[in-house]
């Protein structure tokens, strides 16, 4: 520890041996080594806490690290089981939506497919109009047949029309009224209808 030689030693020894004398040498000695011992002990002891502490603490740092790691593993289970439940939530709208569109195109051809019958029916063919041909002037030309109507077949009735009232053109006879931009004649009021027009 301290590298003392022998001769270190020899010196150490004899130096002792004329301070403290012949008689109490061995007694010193004794002391002397037990104090060496004791203070060997203490330092041994002293340095074996300090190892249990330092290993102490790298056994909680490590037991801390595990339970963080563990934490982190059941969260990213627990995130992981969450985005597979929205995924199939979304493949199961989106299935959905496909189907309902699907349908929907079904229908709209089908009505459009109706809609081209119906509008083919309803068109009548009109016949051609005669082409008239400076050629065939002096042939005798017979006019096409005019469609006739069945004599059962009635006009339909419309009903007539109300007369327009025109204010400038035939002006009204009493109290004029505005309303939404058009003159128009107002109702007479019951205590002036009795009296006299005066013109």
């Amino acid at each position: 520890m301290f590298e003392i030689g022998f001769t270190e030693l020899v010196l150490i020894a004899i130096v002792a041996l004329i301070v403290v004398g012949p008689e109490r040498l061995p007694g010193a000695i004794r002391t002397a080594s037990l104090w060496i011992g004791r203070a060997k002990r203490s330092f041994n002891q002293v340095k074996t806490e300090i190892e249990k502490e330092i290993n102490a603490d790298e056994i909680r740092r490590q037991l801390h690290n595990e339970s963080i790691l563990a934490d982190l593993a059941n969260a990213k289970k627990k995130a992981d089981s969450l985005v597979s439940e929205t995924r199939k939530n979304l493949d199961g709208i989106n299935a959905e939506v496909n189907s309902v569109l699907k349908s929907e195109e079904a229908k709209l051809a089908a009505s459009n497919a109706e809609s081209d019958a119906v509008r083919e029916a309803a068109t009548i063919p009109t016949p051609a109009a005669p082409v008239f041909n400076p050629a065939t002037i002096d042939e005798d030309y017979e006019e096409p047949p005019v469609a006739s109507m069945p004599e059962s077949a009635e006009l339909p009735k419309t009903a007539p029309k109300p007369p327009v009232e025109d204010f400038y053109n035939n002006p009204s006879v009493g109290l004029i009224q505005l309303k939404g931009g058009v003159f128009s004649a107002a109702p007479v009021p019951e205590s002036d209808a009795d009296q006299p027009r005066k013109e």
